[in-house]
């Protein structure tokens, strides 16, 4: 494949990743909206069920049955298992959190990979990308801005998600290997509604009439960007791709104010463009220090 095709399809991919994070926020935005009627474990639940129907009938006819059984077993469930914390999580925290504000605080995840990578990658990381972990934990630090009498527990929630994330990244990480990017994205979903089935008679709510039209985009729409964010690192150079996705904060940032008349404050920006530069330096500072494949 020649350098043009090469960068044609990395140039797709980020169109791809655009859509993808943009189709995530907007999801975001539809289970705010339901405004806290439902429990978050139940619509994580539901938006499992729904995309591992939709994945698996296609994986089962092109992999076999024997899909179905994720290998390697433990290290798939580990990771099921923190998407499930983390998602539940973040849908917690938009109840009260904007949505802007609670996206950023979840970029601290590329900041908590780093910091575990030595202890669970064995990997070695230098001085520069420590020196980035510590400015955008000050970030995450102007984002939260602790006051300790409950009013910003909805921050505290995101920023939790950001750390399940970080262990699902690391997992991802290590997983990279084992199966091809849908099929892992499959496992999330599947392993997911499995572990949350047990809690569904606790949580349930039957649905809303009102709210009938948002959960049927909401399953539609994080379906499909859950495929386009699979698909974006599947067409390019993934340093090239990935720090696209911090322009989600941009969607957050608009769907929050046109929806919810929320617009994070001047300190909230500070800590946001904090964060985000230093995430973006170390994916894209880890991507380059990454051994080139034989």
């Amino acid at each position: 494949m020649n350098k043009q095709k090469i960068g044609q399809n990395t140039l797709m991919g980020v169109a791809v990743m655009v859509l993808a994070v943009f189709l995530m926020t907007l999801k975001d935005s539809l289970a705010k909206l339901t405004g806290g009627n439902y429990s978050p474990l139940l619509i994580l639940w539901v938006q499992f069920v729904f995309m591992s129907a939709v994945y698996f009938p296609y994986l089962i006819w092109r992999y076999g049955p024997e899909i179905l059984l994720p290998k390697p077993f433990l290290p798939q469930v580990m990771r099921g298992l923190a998407i499930v914390f983390a998602v539940s999580l973040f849908y917690r925290a938009i109840e009260t959190t904007p949505l802007a504000d609670a996206t950023a605080t979840v970029f601290v995840a590329p900041l908590v990979v780093t910091a575990i990578s030595p202890l669970f990658l064995s990997e070695h990381v230098g001085f520069r990308r420590w020196s980035a972990v510590i400015v955008g934990f000050f970030g995450v630090l102007l984002i939260l801005r602790p006051d300790f009498d409950g009013g910003r527990q909805g921050y505290f929630m995101a920023f939790g998600t950001g750390l399940f994330l970080g262990f699902f990244y690391m997992l991802n990480r290590k997983l990279a290997s084992a199966a091809p990017l849908l099929v892992s994205a499959a496992y999330s979903a599947y392993i997911g509604a499995i572990v949350l089935t047990p809690f569904v008679p606790f949580v349930w709510t039957p649905p809303q009439p009102q709210d009938y039209s948002i959960i049927f985009w909401f399953l539609i729409i994080s379906t499909v960007g859950q495929t386009c964010l699979t698909t974006a690192f599947s067409l390019g150079e993934a340093t090239f791709i990935a720090p696209f996705q911090f322009s989600q904060i941009i969607g957050a940032t608009f769907f929050g104010f046109i929806m919810f008349n929320d617009f994070p404050d001047r300190l909230t920006w500070a800590g946001i463009i904090i964060v985000i530069m230093c995430g973006v330096y170390i994916t894209v500072r880890e991507r380059k220090n990454a051994p080139s494949p034989a």
